[in-house]
């Protein structure tokens, strides 16, 4: 949480950009749920990176994570009931180190846009950190998706908002 100029605590807030879509959301940050993954990657913004079409999981988005600082978040209330809006948080050595995709390490932000998603990888179902949720223009990510998914990845940047 943030204070205010009067002093109030108030949410910290991200705003995420597809800039080549012309589509900006905010998302608050779910602090009480998840305060480490929150504090990281906070501290870490602006984001940025290449948004795709995760076929594995159903009706969500990722986009890999490059920087150090934001490997090795601790699980926080981990879950794989996901809903619409949810923004989630997954590092690859919870579960099977140093297998996925022939890398070390992998950690990735997942936007779940539609119901039906499942956070999934190569060995089966996966738990996440829900850390954001989206709180405005969540209808334009029907369309962000179906972009993605068939003209490819597309340029994302989270930013503190």
């Amino acid at each position: 949480m943030l204070a205010d100029e009067g002093g109030f605590l108030v949410e910290k807030r991200v705003e995420i950009v597809i800039p080549e879509l012309d589509v900006s959301s905010t998302a608050i940050l779910l602090e009480e749920n998840c305060p480490k993954t929150c504090e990281v990657i906070w501290n870490c913004l602006p984001i940025k990176g290449y948004l795709i079409y995760n076929k594995w999981c159903g009706q969500q988005l990722i986009f890999e994570l490059k920087e150090r600082a934001l490997f090795n978040i601790p699980r926080e209330n981990s879950t794989s009931d996901v809903r619409p809006r949810d923004i989630t948080y997954w590092y690859s050595y919870w579960d099977h180190p140093g297998i996925l995709r022939g890398v070390d390490e992998y950690a990735e932000i997942g936007i779940i846009w539609l119901r039906g998603a499942k956070p999934w990888y190569v060995w089966g179902e996966k738990k996440v950190n829900i850390f954001a949720e989206i709180i405005s223009n969540f209808n334009r990510w029907f369309d962000v998706a179906k972009k993605v998914r068939f003209t490819g990845a597309k340029e994302i940047i989270v930013k503190k908002g």
